[in-house]
């Protein structure tokens, strides 16, 4: 695509009904940026659903062999657009080109990685339950993708949770057509992976209904999908607001669907005094680097640091407090979410329970640079006010000092949901007692663990488990990374004393492929 059109895809066709428009901003140049994109109006939004319909009947009887080599079409045609792609993304993000450039092999891996699931013929967990006996009937179960999909794309991450990340690629890899609803952060980044995606299936001769691109900045367009009754299931990524008003949609239609969400995270770290026992500076520095990557916008981000009282913590908070002011600025991807991080430290810089370590410095006029900021709070006074365990999107972090490791405890299971936590302990061997204590604590709290490690990079794995208890996500028994993220669009079926002729495609073109 050498020229962005500002419009819509929608069975294979680039087009705009609707007169209202929104243009990009660009945060590190601080203007918005051409073109103009329309937002989909309730006539785009039905022809979308229409076509996602007939797209469904279409996917879900393509062969596993097939929707791989879709998969594995999409990932080379990002690449063939890397360097347009990573310029357009740099301008509506202000991420960094290195960032950019990560995130593409990140997006390519998961589209990969659905690719080689669907030829291992494994995926779908079939089995048969055969007897001789006539009181016991043959049985066998298999799955069959649960219908249209409407993923809705994050704000920060630009790919690999957006058009054509993993919720995409998951839903189609199901046998399930997708429409996405593109964030208004980076409309024309979205526009480019899309026609990726419209090149791959063209490529392959299949009709494009299967995929979708709707562009909105207002709310209206991801309310009508949610409750068009043809649609089967959501994918998001986003706040816990908006998470949430779209789950309680998604689950009071009259026939209600599964609502896959990834909301609100601080990914609480605990740390043990032995971790500093050859100084703080080790430590100190890897926190920073995670509290501040990728301007703390990560889901990931530690936003809350639990420690106890000794004179290591004296040392690693006056030597945050005194680099944290001569750290570079911290570009965040939108003013709208820049302007709610600063009206949130702002709320926390008032409170008097609260003692403010350090603050970095900004120009007011920038209307997307934020201040590092961190704080602290006595373990009483948090467990007293729980609205401090909320997230503040940015790079903050909020230090819990507690008197001793019962206190630590306490707060442990104090908290609500998360994706991750982190547990520091050096080699004392009089901490594993108490670790272990923590472990379990925890376990009930997060969806992933981490020890003697940040949770900030996720690793796309049959293993990984990326999402936890509300309201962390929606689903916690659920993953949006790794192999069984694909479970999420899939129900199973079982066929009893069924003939084979009379099996679904879904399951003679797993039998044929196997």
């Amino acid at each position: 695509m050498s020229v962005l059109t500002g419009k819509h895809l929608i069975d294979g066709q680039w087009c705009a009904q609707s007169c209202e428009s929104f243009s990009a901003y660009a945060p590190q140049m601080d203007e918005f940026i051409s073109p103009q994109f329309h937002s989909a109006g309730a006539t785009e939004v039905n022809l979308a659903v229409q076509a996602a319909e007939r797209g469904f009947d279409v996917i879900r009887q393509l062969s596993d062999h097939c929707r791989s080599e879709l998969l594995t079409s999409i990932a080379q045609q990002l690449e063939h657009i890397r360097a347009p792609l990573v310029a357009r993304c740099v301008q509506e993000t202000g991420l960094s080109t290195a960032r950019i450039n990560g995130e593409i092999e990140r997006t390519k891996k998961q589209l990969l990685h659905f690719a080689s699931l669907l030829m291992e013929g494994t995926w779908r967990r079939a089995c048969s339950a055969s007897s001789d006996v006539t009181s016991h009937p043959d049985l066998h179960l298999s799955s069959v993708p649960l219908g249209p999909v409407v993923v809705f794309s994050a704000s920060n991450f630009p790919l690999a949770f957006s058009v054509a990340g993993g919720d995409t690629a998951s839903a189609l890899a199901a046998g399930c057509s997708v429409i996405v609803k593109a964030h208004p952060a980076h409309p024309g980044t979205s526009e480019m992976v899309a026609d990726c995606i419209l090149s791959a299936l063209k490529h392959l001769d299949i009709p494009p209904c299967v995929f979708s691109l709707l562009q909105s900045k207002d709310h209206e367009a991801g309310v009508a999908l949610v409750t068009n009754p043809a649609v089967k299931a959501v994918g998001f990524t986003g706040s816990i607001q908006g998470g949430r008003a779209l789950f309680d949609i998604a689950s009071q239609r009259p026939e209600p669907i599964p609502f896959f969400g990834e909301l609100g995270s601080t990914n609480p770290v605990f740390v043990f005094d032995s971790t500093f026992a050859n100084g703080v500076d080790t430590f100190a520095q890897a926190f920073l680097s995670s509290m501040t990557q990728g301007a703390g916008q990560f889901c990931t981000s530690p936003g809350i640091l639990v420690l106890q009282k000794s004179e290591h913590l004296d040392t690693l908070l006056t030597s945050l407090a005194a680099v944290i002011p001569l750290q570079a600025k911290q570009t965040m991807l939108s003013p709208h979410i820049c302007s709610a991080y600063r009206r949130a430290t702002r709320q926390r810089q008032s409170r008097s329970e609260l003692n403010t370590l350090a603050v970095g410095r900004v120009a007011e006029n920038a209307q997307s640079q934020a201040h590092i900021a961190l704080f602290s709070v006595s373990a009483q006074d948090y467990l007293s006010n729980p609205e401090l365990e909320h997230e503040v999107f940015g790079p903050s972090t909020l230090i819990v000092i507690c008197q001793d490791f019962a206190e630590q405890l306490v707060v442990a299971k104090s908290l609500r949901g998360h994706l991750a936590s982190s547990v520091f302990s050096g080699s004392d061997s009089e901490d594993r007692q108490q670790v272990a204590q923590l472990v379990d604590a925890l376990s009930l709290k997060v969806g992933r663990l981490v020890f003697n490690g940040f949770a900030t990079g996720v690793e796309i794995s049959p293993a990984m488990q990326h999402g936890g208890p509300y309201p962390s996500s929606t689903m916690a028994a659920t993953t949006s990374v790794g192999s069984r993220a694909i479970e999420r669009f899939m129900r199973p079926v079982c066929f009893q004393s069924m003939p084979v002729d009379y099996l679904p495609v879904v399951l003679t073109s797993a039998t044929a492929d196997q």
